[in-house]
């Protein structure tokens, strides 16, 4: 059996609670030598994907409907996850921000990552000149905190979910350029780099074909790390009143919000 199958038999258990059908699940895939953590982690991922590209079959409601009449009600039958400040209910707005929340983790990362790789490439492959003014200015960047440097540049350009975007996918060059910088050194020394130099093949060509798909590896694991802190980032700023305006909802934002209403109400 399949993850995809393991994740079909969660989601399609007919006349069963959704914990007994996670839980038969996991035995399932226990018996078929699936751990269990995989398949909690596709399950995730699934319900995950479902939300972002289809909100509405997850929660039906409005995230942006509000009533004043029913304010910080707890968590219950009727309200999942209760409701915030301006009386909207939070396990809709979390469904229905989920997206948003992952567009801008994977795009700040994109952009961090890309060019991360071109400083990171004329770094390794230019001369010393290049490559010490280049490191010089990544060390600067690096001395200050990835969320810090994110509000500087928002202090310049303005804020907004595109701003906050190109903010936080500044705040990564520096981490992507380094490595990137780092494993071009060890290949660029290579025997089959020196071998393809050695057949007369042209610069580009050989960057292109040999170095960079050999040196950005590293940088690629790091950036699928990344795209969580990223998201943890347009949270803070959304947060901050700087990223995804009011009142459209962003996930994390509204959970911070539902465990800040969860403590100063608890009732």
């Amino acid at each position: 059996m399949t993850a995809e199958g393991t994740i079909a038999s969660i989601t399609e258990a007919p006349g069963k609670s959704g914990f007994r059908a996670v839980t038969d699940a996991i035995s399932r895939s226990r018996l078929r030598g699936i751990r269990p953590g995989v398949a909690l982690s596709w399950a995730f991922i699934a319900t995950l994907a479902v939300a972002s590209l289809a909100p509405s079959l997850l929660a039906p409601g409005d995230p942006l409907e509000v009533d004043p009449t029913r304010t910080f009600i707890a968590p219950g039958a009727a309200h999942w996850f209760g409701t915030d400040e301006s009386g909207s209910d939070v396990y809709t707005r979390i469904v229905h921000g989920a997206g948003a929340s992952l567009v801008i983790g994977i795009t700040a990362t994109v952009i961090g990552l890309l060019i991360g790789i071109a400083v990171g490439l004329t770094a390794g492959l230019g001369n010393r000149l290049v490559e010490a003014s280049i490191m010089r200015v990544l060390d600067v960047t690096l001395a200050v905190p990835e969320l810090l440097l994110a509000l500087v540049v928002i202090g310049i350009i303005g804020g907004g979910t595109i701003n906050a975007i190109l903010a936080i996918g500044a705040g990564g060059v520096a981490y992507y350029a380094r490595i990137v910088r780092a494993q071009t050194h060890k290949v660029r020394s290579a025997t089959y780099v020196e071998a393809a130099r050695t057949l007369g093949f042209s610069r580009s060509k050989v960057v292109f074909r040999h170095v960079l798909p050999n040196a950005i590896k590293p940088v690629l694991i790091l950036a699928t790390i990344g795209i969580g802190g990223a998201i943890g980032a347009g949270a803070s700023l959304s947060f901050l009143g700087l990223g995804t305006p009011r009142p459209r909802p962003s996930g994390v934002r509204c959970s911070r919000s539902a465990a800040t209403s969860s403590r100063t109400h608890p009732g």
